[in-house]
């Protein structure tokens, strides 16, 4: 039996569901995606939807980029993640994602 992970500590793997899922949001988007938007759309806490969009940084799949005198944060995939999501795009049920 393997180790019981701590509450918010991440598993071993690199790239799951959820992030393969914020970064087809963004892609596929005809414009900016607020980060309470993918909350909502993927029925996630904030909290787990920040440190997503850190790990996908922290990865260069994408760039957040905060709009001058607002809280807001303006999310823009990277050519890396444009590649990374063409390649991983390919397994993925046409199903586990409805807009």
């Amino acid at each position: 039996m393997g180790r019981i992970r701590q509450k918010g500590e991440r598993t071993d793997v690199i790239f799951n569901e959820v992030d393969l899922m914020i970064l087809k949001i963004i892609i596929n988007s005809k414009k900016e995606i607020p980060v309470m938007q993918l909350k909502k759309m993927l029925d996630i806490t904030h909290a787990s939807v920040r440190r997503h969009l850190v790990w996908l940084e922290d990865l260069k799949l994408i760039n957040r980029i905060p709009i001058t005198g607002t809280r807001k944060i303006i999310l823009k995939p990277t050519a890396e993640g444009r590649t990374i999501f063409k390649i991983l795009n390919k397994n993925i049920s046409k199903d586990s994602y409805k807009k």
